[in-house]
């Protein structure tokens, strides 16, 4: 499992938004997005894939036990900044923005990845 074993690490995220952001993928989902919005249909199909993937990430960032809202929440909002991410770096390609993303997402990682945590 990457993800809880790397979460908490920034220079993880920095890299697979760099990556996504060298690939085919972003523009087309973005693409698939605007079409989505037109057509009912494809919006619907499109809502039950992001709820699977939201579904597994959850599972992931929760080690297996049942995932809280605020675990799940944070997948949510890791998702919707990297799509926001996305068209803004490819438009302005700022490092920064890399950063900023990772240390936003480090947060919440470290915040809600190990229920047993003390706040």
């Amino acid at each position: 499992m990457l993800i809880p074993a790397r979460g908490g690490d920034p220079n993880f995220w920095i890299s697979q938004g760099e990556t996504g952001s060298k690939g085919p993928w972003d523009p087309l989902l973005m693409e698939l997005l605007v079409r989505a919005f037109y057509n009912q249909d494809l919006r619907e199909r499109l809502a039950l894939q992001q709820k699977r993937v939201l579904d597994s990430a959850a599972a992931i960032l929760s080690g297996g036990n049942p995932p809280t809202q605020q675990q799940r929440d944070a997948v949510i909002l890791t998702i919707a900044l990297g799509n926001g991410l996305s068209m803004q770096y490819a438009v302005n390609p700022d490092p920064r923005l890399m950063q900023l993303y990772a240390q936003t997402v480090v947060h919440w990682f470290n915040e809600l990845a190990l229920p047993s945590k003390t706040k």
